[in-house]
């Protein structure tokens, strides 16, 4: 009895032994991944930096370019508004001297009614002088409008379509991010069962009619009565086998309770220590 009670304590520490370098080993892959993420978020930080500093100085260069072809609509408008009031006045300076030296010859020869008549038409060609002045100054000031509203349209275009990119590259980012692949631990030696003289829950001795079982979640074997559970084991990349009732419970509360441990070991999330 002494012998098998020896045996099962050694079975014991080399199954604590072996969890204690899995979660060792545990902890460094998920330090790595953690490290891997960091860099990937860093170099995805630091790339969308750059494209948003250049989308900004194209919205820059394109406000720059803008003011820059205002002001040349703008002074060409002026030049060309001068030079027409110029031609216009020049036209109306030679008519007002030929209608004045026709009023002072109708003057002196005494033509009342002519002379009536004639400002009537200088009036007239007054009006219209005017009215054509005005019409082309009007249609200057359309064109030069209009060829603004294209400027600012084309601008605001550009400044939305550049917005919206820099938009979708941050919604990019928040959603999609870098994704790293699941590492899969190995699955716990088993126990051999030669050395299992009795279950290790319920302690009662193997024989030809209470068999062995193994619990796929920690290795170690108990009766069928002990293993009448079965669970998923995605962190050994199993599907659904045969587990032991305490592994059973813990599997099945894994959100709400701690893992079971042994005295002497590390706990870990994923790793069970099902020893009693």
């Amino acid at each position: 009895m002494a012998n098998v009670a020896h045996r099962e304590y050694g079975l014991t520490k080399k199954i604590e032994s072996f969890y204690a370098q899995d979660a060792v080993k545990r902890n460094a892959i998920r330090l790595e991944r953690v490290e891997e993420r960091r860099r990937l978020r860093k170099a995805e930080c630091e790339t969308r930096k750059v494209q948003d500093a250049a989308a900004r100085d194209t919205i820059a260069s394109a406000k720059e370019e803008r003011r820059i072809k205002s002001e040349l609509l703008r002074s060409d408008y002026q030049s060309e508004k001068i030079s027409v009031k110029k031609d216009f006045q020049q036209s109306f300076l030679e008519m007002y001297k030929m209608w004045k030296q026709e009023c002072k010859r109708l003057e002196r020869e005494g033509r009342n009614e002519e002379l009536a008549m004639l400002n009537e038409q200088h009036e007239k060609k007054t009006e219209e002088l005017k009215v054509e002045c005005d019409g082309i100054l009007r249609g200057m000031r359309e064109t030069l409008d209009a060829a603004l509203a294209a400027l600012k349209e084309e601008k605001h275009s550009l400044t939305d379509s550049v917005k919206k990119e820099m938009l979708e590259r941050r919604q990019v980012a928040a959603v999609g991010k870098p994704k790293i692949a699941k590492t899969v631990g190995s699955p716990p030696p088993l126990m051999p069962k030669e050395q299992a003289v009795a279950c290790l829950r319920c302690e009662r001795k193997f024989s030809l009619f209470r068999r062995r079982h193994h619990c796929r979640a920690c290795g170690n074997v108990f009766c069928d009565d002990c293993t009448n559970h079965r669970a998923l084991l995605p962190m050994y990349g199993l599907g659904e086998e045969k587990v032991c009732t305490r592994c059973a419970k813990y599997l099945n509360h894994k959100k709400h309770a701690a893992p079971p441990t042994v005295v002497g070991t590390t706990p870990n999330s994923e790793t069970l220590l099902l020893i009693q």
